[in-house]
């Protein structure tokens, strides 16, 4: 371990984590650690560190006397054995753990894996299988921390705090890739809704419909977003809260249209390793060169099997099947849930099964085919605008409909077993379809 003489702090939580090593080498009061601490920063005491570092400005400020530095990096490992990372640099208004808990990543999906490596640095292990994805997963974090440092919400598990009367069956349509985010200063809950253009688009009169009879506002900002603004015409970011708070999401469109749009090229800086060398933040000790050689365990020998095949989603690490289903099979099973994902709206049970099935099948398409053989509108149609707009929405659906659906729902298995071989990935989505069927059939509408 680097001498702690060495180490120069320059935020409140590098102060405190040294105060903390100096405390246990020495033995002496927390309050005098500090103190040494601030001073081995370059400060008076921790009071006058305090003056200088905690100020925080309001989300969206873009005067704010110091920025602090966070370096996010990716590890990748390819199929012939190759390794690496990309390393994205960024800066922030304020520390990166005063934007958001340790609690709070484990509500974000692109932040669960991250683990802190120094006091500015977070690392992910090694998920994905080249640079590029690598690159675009770090990209992913930085827009999710980029998102928190402008408006300062905070990721939230209460979901029902967002929906009209508290239940889920009604929610916003057409909803995708949605998060739920608390306003602290008003007790306000936001609704983060990301769906694709081309289905928002499709969805557009439906939704100030919704808004309008449930008493909720909808607001866009031109900033595009967090999930994926710039592949298969890119997910758009809606804001949607009760009327009552309006205001403050106007606030928060205003913060986040001051950030830059193409922030993917023109604001990010970071740095590409060909092998697992270890980043050392420049910041986090001086007197350590930037590169050194980590010590590596022998890698586990991959999993092999001829019936799947590893691949990366937004969401992490999975397995596909090696065998790909035709366009026209896409489009099939898409429209069969897509129809039923509406005409059940009000049965969640139905809805939640049948949603899981059908974001992974997205997954698992955009890893068969490529954007040449699958063009942008053809992917847009498959598991998003195949279902016609009119199909009726009921609470209470007669027997002739709900036999429909389960009659679909065996279709979809038989499609599903038609295309790809005997595999865990799709017994995984058959147990899926028999959950959302079982459902249909407990339903006793009166």
């Amino acid at each position: 371990m680097p001498d702690t003489r060495l180490v120069r702090p320059s935020t409140i939580a590098s102060i405190k984590r040294l105060a903390n090593r100096l405390k246990r080498e020495s033995g002496i009061a927390h309050h005098e650690t500090l103190n040494l601490a601030a001073r081995q920063g370059g400060f008076a005491n921790y009071r006058h560190a305090q003056q200088q570092l905690g100020a925080v400005q309001p989300p969206g400020n873009t005067t704010s006397r110091q920025t602090f530095s966070l370096y996010i990096s990716v590890h990748w490992r390819d199929t012939q054995g190759n390794r690496g990372r990309e390393t994205l640099f960024m800066t922030l208004s304020a520390p990166w753990e005063e934007l958001i808990t340790r609690q709070g990543m484990g509500r974000v999906g692109k932040l669960r894996s991250l683990r802190q490596d120094g006091p500015n640095h977070l690392v992910t292990p090694p998920y994905w299988d080249s640079p590029e994805s690598a690159r675009q997963h770090a990209f992913r974090i930085g827009r999710v921390l980029q998102f928190i440092d402008a408006t300062r919400l905070s990721p939230s598990s209460s979901h029902s705090r967002v929906y009209p009367g508290g239940r889920s069956s009604n929610a916003i349509p057409g909803n995708d890739h949605s998060s739920v985010w608390y306003h602290r200063p008003s007790g306000a809950y936001v609704f983060v809704d990301e769906p694709y253009a081309s289905p928002l688009e499709g969805h557009q009169e439906e939704r100030q419909q919704w808004a309008d009879r449930h008493g909720y506002a909808i607001k866009m900002p031109s900033w595009p977003g967090i999930h994926n603004p710039d592949q298969y015409g890119g997910t758009r970011l809606c804001l949607v809260s009760a009327a009552d708070n309006a205001a403050l999401l106007d606030d928060l469109v205003s913060a986040l249209d001051r950030l830059p749009r193409n922030w993917l090229t023109s604001s990010g800086q970071g740095e590409s390793s060909q092998s697992l060398t270890k980043l050392v933040p420049p910041e986090a000790e001086p007197g350590v060169s930037r590169e050194q050689g980590a010590k590596h365990t022998k890698p586990a020998r991959k999993r092999r099997t001829a019936k799947t095949v590893a691949y990366r989603s937004l969401g992490g690490s999975s397995r596909r099947p090696a065998q790909r289903m035709s366009i026209a099979g896409h489009g099939e099973i898409g429209v069969l849930l897509q129809t039923i994902a509406r005409e059940a709206y009000h049965r969640w049970g139905v809805v939640t099964a049948v949603n899981q099935v059908r974001n992974e099948l997205v997954d698992w398409v955009q890893g068969e085919y490529t954007q040449e053989e699958l063009p942008q509108d053809v992917f847009q149609e498959l598991y998003y605008g195949g279902a016609p707009r009119d199909a009726p929405i009921s609470r209470r659906p007669g027997m002739e409909i709900r036999q429909r659906w389960i009659a679909d729902l065996e279709r979809a298995k038989a499609v599903l077993a038609d295309h790809y071989p005997d595999c865990a990935p799709v017994s995984f989505l058959i147990k899926k379809l028999d959950r959302a069927k079982g459902s249909v059939e407990k339903w006793n509408p009166k």
